[in-house]
Formats: structure tokens, C-alpha cells, sequence
């Protein structure tokens, strides 16, 4: 899914690293953080539109795909 939304996105290949190594219960809470920095950072945009309050939305939604991407693997395996 990744590949075709954001295939050369200079976060996705640090982020797929790290996951490889952490526990599922470290996936969860950092998905919470993160999907909470996806809302701040578009609340912020609505409020001042902002071009890095939406490359911060980005890195978000990109981190927590791979994120859940990783805790749909394990539950796979």
C-alpha cells in the first residue's frame, strides 16, 4: 500500500527499520502519539494554514501506516 502512496518518502525506510524491533505493546503507544500528532498538526493547519503543519500530518500518517502495517504482519504470522 505504501509503495503507491509515498514510495520514496525518506521516513518510510527508518520507520520500517525501527518497528522490526520493538513489542507489539510499543507499536500500540506510539501509534497512539503519533496518531495524535496527525490531529494536532491538522488542527493547527485549519486553524493558520501551514504547509509544515501538513508535512508534519504527513510524516504522521506515513509513520502510523507503517505502524499498523507491522501489527497486522505479527497478527499474520
Amino acid at each position: 500500500m505504501l509503495d503507491k502512496v509515498w514510495p520514496d518518502h525518506p521516513l518510510r525506510p527508518r520507520a520500517e527499520k525501527r518497528v522490526k524491533h520493538l513489542p507489539a505493546a510499543d507499536l500500540l503507544d506510539w501509534a497512539d502519539v503519533t496518531g495524535s500528532s496527525v490531529a494536532q498538526a491538522l488542527s493547527r493547519h485549519r486553524n493558520q494554514a501551514s504547509g509544515q503543519a501538513l508535512a508534519e500530518a504527513v510524516d504522521g500518517v506515513l509513520t502510523l501506516a507503517v505502524l499498523v502495517q507491522e501489527l497486522v504482519d505479527r497478527d499474520r504470522a
